[in-house]
């Protein structure tokens, strides 16, 4: 049993390793997908809350320029109208005036667009190039027009207006270089609205505007990484799944979303450690799960196993116990037969002590034979091995067999036997397992004659309780006005090995066993017990079984050995143990049966097969033997050619005595089945059943 514990403790933590591999994989594939989503909802906010913040930025920055534009246009048309031709050829004068307009220069061109008059810095920006045929036709048509405009001119940007003037005869163009301004606002404007974000996992907002990144978000190793990237050019972007991207750069990787919106490319990614972080958490929140999971599974595996250590040692303690109790059974009519036997040969010339000793030891053998068969019973039936057999049964017949054998008991112990089963049973013929049933009746009526007085009573009786379709439930009922037993013991008389007077075993003949195999039988023909007893007065039995209805008569065989001469009838005998060869031979040859004896399977066959048809009236075969068995030899018997192989009975003659092993020899062809050690009555009785 510790070894099996042993064995059982590998097993378990073997599958607790295994069970812990498989919960370690199954919480990185599940942490991997609560990254992947986590990455997934915090892209999709980020880039909601840039196109926002892009959005509001737009126009904060189109407030700024229509200012700008506003400021440029209205020098451009002060210019045109009021200021003279002195003032607009001196120098000074005019970077006075620009300063005060809030403007840095001004161009007075011609209507071929050539500069007449310039006024701020030396070197004017070549804005004839923005100055196309439409915008030109444009002002000429309407002579209050002004047009503005903020555009990269050269390498630099400027804010500019421009206005046709007749009084000047030309356009008047007033410009500011607002490069520096807008490149400010981009870079920090929009990067001090979005950096209030809180982004998760270390994650980087990154906005483009073409090929020049405008900001990111957040600090720090992250950021550097990022902003280098994008500086230098040194990156490359994938796609891991339809919506989620990969950027590498210096070996380092990045997952998130990219996005186009209106003048800016928007990226939002996550490093590789970020999302790492996120697994590692729900693996070691899985793992710490488990491990809690496995304290409290060992926690109750230690307790099971306790339990099991003292079940085994219970087991074992009872195991001891019935060794002990069954040696002593066993021994007890040992001795008695084998002392009986020394009797005999110290007195060879006393007649009468050895009719009276002969007797003696076949009671004592006859109880070892009920011991062993208990024994035996009980083991299987414990071992949940007892097989039933379901066939017709007249139970008004099975209760006058069992009246019939209790009664020769009863009245060797002065008791009276009175069967109180009502004379016309409404459904005699049911479904079931006769031998047990007879079992279960005889353990109890003998229980009722053995634990009784001389002049004592014993009353039998069998009711139909229940009916229902085709199903009835019988009532059988024992009472007798015997010992009875006291409280405490009825709590367990059904228990195995258990007697409620210490000197039952040798002044009752009682094994401990006939009521735990009575309740077990019950039990497995799906009925139930039930006992009340008062010591001193008595006790009543109540056994209900269920049955299924057989509404054809059940055929019965009324013939008794001693209505039918046995003289003349041919046996072949199938034994391989000589002492039971000697025995059978002899006690059949006394009643005249003529006996061809084999010593295994094998010969049983070659003698069958080699002699004439009809040779032999019934076969009596041994079943373990060597070369060839009892059920080898009869299929080979009923596969031979001959004209009476079919029809030749065969009777098994065995120490297989359970109901599995007369299920067995039925399969295989065997007509009857007859258990060792053989009772010459019976044997005489199952041969006359086949006499021609």
């Amino acid at each position: 049993m510790q070894k099996q514990i042993m064995l059982s403790g590998k097993k378990f933590y073997t599958c607790i390793c295994l069970v812990g591999v498989a919960v370690l994989l199954l919480s990185a594939l599940a942490g991997a997908v609560v990254a992947y989503v986590k990455l997934d909802n915090a892209a999709d906010n980020a880039m909601t809350y840039t196109r926002n913040m892009c959005d509001n930025y737009l126009d904060i920055q189109r407030g700024n320029r229509a200012e700008d534009m506003s400021q440029v246009a209205n020098a451009a048309m002060f210019i045109s109208r009021y200021v003279s031709e002195d003032v607009l050829m001196n120098a000074d004068s005019m970077d006075t005036l620009l300063h005060e307009l809030e403007v840095d220069g001004m161009v007075l061109y011609d209507y071929a667009l050539k500069p007449v008059v310039t006024g701020g810095p030396h070197e004017v920006p070549p804005f004839q190039r923005e100055l196309n045929g439409e915008i030109l036709a444009s002002l000429h048509q309407h002579i209050n027009k002004t047009y503005a405009a903020i555009k990269p001119v050269g390498d630099r940007t400027y804010c500019f207006s421009v206005i046709r003037t007749k009084r000047l005869n030309g356009y008047m163009l007033c410009y500011t270089d607002v490069t520096d301004e807008y490149t400010y606002n981009d870079e920090h404007v929009l990067d001090n609205i979005i950096s209030s974000f809180n982004l998760e996992m270390g994650g980087q907002i990154v906005v483009m505007k073409g090929e020049t990144k405008v900001l990111a978000t957040n600090s720090g190793k992250t950021r550097e990484s990022i902003d280098n990237a994008f500086k230098t050019g040194n990156w490359e972007l994938g796609h891991l799944t339809k919506q989620i991207m990969s950027l590498r750069t210096n070996g380092r990787y990045y997952f998130g979303k990219m996005e186009t919106y209106r003048d800016y490319n928007l990226f939002v990614f996550f490093p590789l450690m970020g999302l790492l972080d996120s697994m590692t958490s729900v693996i070691l929140l899985a793992m710490i799960v488990y491990a809690v999971i496995c304290l409290c599974v060992m926690n109750l595996r230690m307790k099971y196993v306790d339990l099991n250590v003292q079940e085994a040692n219970k087991a074992n303690n009872a195991k001891t116990a019935f060794l002990t109790k069954i040696s002593h059974d066993m021994r007890t009519p040992l001795n008695g037969i084998i002392g009986l036997i020394e009797l005999d040969e110290r007195h060879p010339d006393d007649a009468q002590m050895i009719t009276q000793n002969r007797q003696k030891a076949k009671v004592a053998a006859s109880h070892l034979l009920s011991l062993i068969n208990d024994v035996l019973d009980m083991t299987k039936l414990e071992d949940n091995d007892t097989q039933l057999v379901t066939e017709p049964v007249n139970l008004k017949t099975l209760m006058g067999e069992v009246m019939t054998i209790s009664r020769l008991r009863a009245e060797e112990q002065g008791v009276t036997l009175t069967d109180n089963t009502p004379g016309g049973m409404v459904y005699p013929y049911v479904y079931g397992s006769p031998l047990h049933i007879k079992r279960i009746l005889l353990n109890l009526i003998s229980n009722g004659i053995k634990y009784n007085h001389s002049g004592g009573q014993v009353t039998v009786g069998c009711e139909l309780v229940t009916l229902a379709g085709d199903s009835v439930t019988y009532r059988f009922t024992i009472e007798d006005n015997g010992i009875g037993m006291s409280p405490e013991f009825l709590e367990k008389v059904f228990d195995p090995f258990t007697q409620e007077r210490s000197d039952a075993r040798s002044k009752y003949q009682g094994t401990g066993m006939g009521m735990a195999i009575v309740k077990a039988l019950t039990e497995k023909m799906g009925g139930t017990i039930t006992v009340e007893s008062e010591q001193g007065k008595g006790s009543v039995f109540r056994v209900a079984i269920p049955f299924d209805v057989c509404y054809e008569p059940v055929e019965e065989n009324s013939a008794a050995a001693q209505d039918v001469d046995l003289t003349g009838m041919r046996v072949l005998l199938v034994e391989d143990n000589e002492l039971n060869m000697e025995i059978a031979q002899a006690l059949l040859e006394d009643a005249g049966v003529i006996i061809t004896p084999a010593e295994n399977g094998r010969i049983a066959v070659e003698l069958y097969t080699q002699k004439p048809e009809g040779s032999f009236d019934a076969i009596l075969m041994d079943i373990m033997m060597p070369e060839m068995d009892g059920y080898e030899a009869t299929q080979a018997i009923r596969l031979s050619n001959r004209k009476d192989a079919d029809s030749i009975p065969i009777i098994a003659m065995t120490a297989n005595a359970f109901v599995e092993d007369v299920m067995k020899a039925r399969a295989c062809g065997m007509n009857d089945h007859l258990a060792k050690p053989l009772d010459i009555g019976l044997v005489l009785k199952t041969l006359a059943k086949y006499k021609k």
